[in-house]
């Protein structure tokens, strides 16, 4: 019988523990209370914003990063230190999955927040996606971005509660609403590996370009079975 953790290598926590350390331990405790296996967690947070250098800082960002398609935000421009380190740390985390092999692996920020039903809902999206090739699962609707049905009623609390859990296509360049939670297989690992750094757009929408440059299929949970607290209030944004 394949259990759930089974399609799952590894899972990244993108915090770092000393900078973050309430956001760490709540984490913890948010995925212990879900069952996710210890021995699979992994903590990607090796840099912090206020100790990078400029000089690291543009060994690795290049805002003007020539590219076949142009800016499609004005943020590229000028990244923060704390919104480059969160790339770096991101990388980290596709670095070492890059090295043991992992076919995949769930990575998530430190201020999620799961769906009472989160585990359920997840052996269900796998099931969904059991006949399909994907690249990329999102897990978090990010500002409150959906498809489908969800489109019209995404303020409706009651439809993140109790809507069938459904696994959807999502749009084949704005695949990103969000970084905070996602599911990636291996062909993207080794394509972010090789291609993620340098970078020239804040993490989501460097990794809408990296996605739709290999061509990669994405998939949106609908509804949503991870939220991000930052973004909807609930923790303090750190960038």
């Amino acid at each position: 019988m394949t259990t759930l953790w089974s399609h799952i290598d590894a899972i990244y926590l993108i915090c770092n523990p000393h900078h973050e350390k309430d956001r760490y331990e709540s984490a913890l405790r948010r995925m212990s209370s879900h069952g996710f296996p210890v021995d699979k967690i992994k903590i990607a947070g090796p840099t912090w914003g206020t100790s990078l250098s400029s000089t690291v800082c543009f060994q690795v960002y290049d805002p003007y990063l020539p590219r076949a398609m142009p800016s499609l935000v004005f943020k590229n421009r000028a990244l923060t230190r704390a919104e480059i380190s969160l790339i770096l740390n991101f990388y980290s985390a596709i670095k070492d999955a890059h090295e043991a092999g992992y076919k995949s692996i769930m990575i998530l920020e430190s201020d999620i927040i799961f769906h009472h039903q989160f585990t359920p809902r997840l052996e269900s999206v796998f099931e969904q996606l059991a006949d399909k090739t994907w690249d990329y699962i999102s897990l978090s609707d990010g500002v409150g971005t959906h498809l489908g049905d969800y489109t019209q009623n995404a303020r409706l609390y009651g439809q993140w509660l109790s809507a069938p859990q459904t696994v959807i296509p999502a749009p084949k360049f704005f695949t990103f609403r969000c970084a905070d939670s996602m599911i990636i297989s291996r062909r993207f690992i080794e394509h972010l590996y090789h291609h993620l750094i340098p970078f020239r757009d804040c993490l989501d929408w460097e990794l809408n370009f990296q996605l739709y440059s290999m061509k990669g299929a994405g998939f949106w949970t609908e509804p949503h079975i991870v939220e991000q607290g930052s973004c909807k209030g609930i923790n303090p944004s750190q960038l």
